[in-house]
């Protein structure tokens, strides 16, 4: 009996993070885009438009043409922890599909790019200013 115990609880966490990391589907006519940082950066959505977001992980809209604010904290080529803000801008999101926004480097400084659900890359910020 007392082998049960551990396997259940094992099996109900599993459980538990399945749930928890699996990709929620967008409302009718709803888009979503998903921050995804590279290990050991982290990557915030602060604003949509001119209104601060309530989930950090994610922004969720409708409508084609938005304005993400984005906040990064990362280390540089040389180790230091920076901190930085961008705005992307798109203007051609669709209803119903699922974007993803990852963060990269290009000439050693921080950019980000917007990829669609077939994962071509529709926008991109590059030579983000960093603190």
């Amino acid at each position: 009996m007392s082998i049960l115990n551990p396997i259940g609880c094992a099996t109900l966490l599993l459980l538990l993070a399945a749930c928890a990391t699996e990709a929620s589907r967008p409302e009718d006519g709803q888009t979503v885009v998903d921050l995804r940082p590279t290990p050991g950066n982290e990557m915030v959505a602060r604003r949509l438009g001119q209104a601060p977001v309530s989930n950090m992980n994610s922004f969720r809209f409708t409508g084609s043409k938005q304005s993400l604010e984005i906040g990064l904290a990362r280390q540089d080529y040389r180790g230091i922890h920076r901190r930085c803000v961008t705005t992307l801008n798109y203007d051609d999101f669709q209803p119903d599909q699922r974007y993803s926004i990852t963060e990269g480097s290009v000439d050693g400084q921080a950019s980000v790019r917007l990829a669609d659900s077939n994962g071509r890359v529709v926008a991109q910020v590059d030579k983000i200013p960093c603190l």
